[in-house]
């Protein structure tokens, strides 16, 4: 055989080629990632900023419109005026405009909803009321 082909098949010195040194030595893993935080750690919560400059003259959010109407008159309407009374808020504190103004309005209709199915309910039974007492 030539040396060229020798030097392909390989001629026994392939321990020349390759460094002598020890084998890796085996790590055992590290501990998993520790993803609820313990006693000691303190949960760290990540906070994004907006570049939100404070709303000049905001909308109004008609919050206590929609408590008193949750609370006298129509609960379920009500309850929806009060979380788009809450997000017009929170549309103000981020510096949206048009969310504030729209959840504002959203709040606005669902509180004279409200009010308007409170007096409907009371105008209901006053009716069924007074006419169990004139059929007496």
């Amino acid at each position: 055989m030539s040396d060229d082909k020798a030097q392909l098949v390989g001629d026994g010195n392939e321990d020349q080629y390759y460094p002598q040194h020890a084998p890796p030595v085996y790590q055992a893993p590290s501990p998993p990632v520790q993803i609820q935080p313990g006693p000691e750690q303190p949960y760290v919560a990540h906070v994004h900023q907006y570049d939100a400059q404070p709303m000049q003259n905001p909308p109004n959010d008609y919050l206590v419109h929609s408590i008193l109407a949750c609370i006298f008159c129509c609960w379920p309407l009500g309850l929806v005026a009060i979380i788009k009374a809450l997000d017009v808020r929170d549309a103000v504190l981020v510096g949206d405009r048009v969310r504030a103004e729209r959840s504002s309005r959203i709040a606005k209709k669902f509180s004279i909803a409200a009010l308007m199915g409170g007096i409907a309910i009371i105008a209901l039974v006053v009716m069924n009321v007074t006419m169990v007492f004139v059929n007496k």
